[in-house]
């Protein structure tokens, strides 16, 4: 096995390894060895996201959103890491941020066939309700 090819398989057992603490919600693990993948391979859209959950679901916001930046540098039409995205910042009220996110994964998924591409119209629509409300 080549280095680049240790170097995967490793990343790959951080993942599962990442993931299975996920399921488990076990965040701080979960963390720790999405932390590792992403050390491992810098570009693995994979381990970004599980490190995006992981710190989301410790209430480590602006970590999360840096995480799922790097999820859609790597993989631009992830419509999961843009609803995240915009969920995120809609928690931080963020608002341009949020409508940006929101805008992308509603667009990349037109027909809302994919899960979050419902969550990012739900969240959407969740916002413009809470502003009128609020106006």
């Amino acid at each position: 096995m080549t280095g680049t090819g240790e170097t995967r398989a490793a990343t790959m057992e951080l993942q599962r390894l990442a993931a299975a603490l996920a399921s488990a919600k076990r965040w701080a693990a979960a963390e720790v060895a999405a932390a590792l993948a992403v050390e491992s391979d810098p570009r693995s859209a994979d381990a970004w996201m599980l490190l995006g959950m992981a710190r989301a679901h410790q209430g480590e916001g602006l970590a999360a959103i840096r995480a799922y930046q790097r999820v859609v540098a790597e993989r631009p039409k992830d419509v999961e890491a843009w609803t995240a995205l915009g969920e995120l910042h809609l928690q931080r009220l963020e608002y341009d941020g949020a409508a940006a996110a929101l805008r992308e994964a509603m667009q990349l998924d037109p027909a809302a066939q994919h899960p979050a591409g419902r969550r990012a119209r739900f969240a959407a629509a969740n916002a413009i309700g809470t502003l009128k409300a609020s106006a």
